[in-house]
C-alpha cells in the first residue's frame, strides 16, 4: 500500500469518527453559544487550508470548478434542511438549545452520501478532488445549518422562533 493510500484511509477514518461525533451531538439536546456554533465550521476551513496543496490543480478545469460549486450549493441546501428538522429554542445567557430528530439523522446520512457521490463522480469524470474540497463541503454544510439555528434561536437579532 502506498503512503498516499494510507493517508487517505487515515483521513477517511478520522473523518468518519468526527462525523459520528458531530451527528450524535446534533440528535440529542444541546446548548450552543455563538462561539460554539462557529468553531466547528472554522476547524474544517483550517483543515481545508492546511490540506489544500492540490486545490488549485483540482480547480484548474471548468469541470472541477463546476463540480466544486455544485457541491457547495448542495452543502448549503442540506445544511438548511437539517436545521429545519431541529427543534430550536432560546437558551440562557445568549445561547440556543437544539434537539435533532430522526429526520436530522437521515439528512446527515444523505449529506454524507451526496459528498461521497460527488467525490466518486468527479473522479470518474477526470476531475478528482482532494481532502480540501471535502473539508470545505463540511464547513459550508455545518456553517449553513448553524446559521439557521442561530437565526431561529434569536442569536442574530431576529425574533426567536419556537418549534
Amino acid at each position: 500500500m502506498s503512503s498516499q493510500t494510507v493517508t487517505y484511509l487515515l483521513y477517511g477514518f478520522l473523518g468518519l469518527v468526527l462525523l459520528v461525533w458531530i451527528i450524535s451531538r446534533q440528535v440529542g439536546e444541546r446548548t450552543w453559544t455563538p462561539r460554539r456554533l462557529a468553531v466547528m465550521p472554522l476547524i474544517f476551513v483550517v483543515v481545508a487550508v492546511v490540506n489544500g496543496r492540490t486545490l488549485g490543480h483540482d480547480l484548474s478545469s471548468g469541470l472541477g470548478v463546476g463540480l466544486f460549486a455544485a457541491g457547495l450549493v448542495l452543502a448549503v441546501v442540506l445544511g438548511f434542511a437539517r436545521a429545519a428538522t431541529m427543534a430550536v429554542r432560546p437558551g440562557p445567557d445568549n445561547s440556543v438549545v437544539t434537539r435533532g430528530n430522526r429526520w436530522t439523522m437521515v439528512l446527515w446520512i444523505v449529506s454524507l452520501a451526496v459528498r461521497v457521490a460527488l467525490a466518486f463522480g468527479a473522479a470518474s469524470l477526470g476531475a478528482p478532488e482532494g481532502v480540501a474540497e471535502a473539508m470545505l463541503f463540511a464547513a459550508v454544510t455545518i456553517g449553513a445549518q448553524n446559521l439557521i439555528v442561530a437565526r431561529r434561536g434569536g442569536l442574530l437579532g431576529a425574533q426567536p422562533q419556537r418549534v
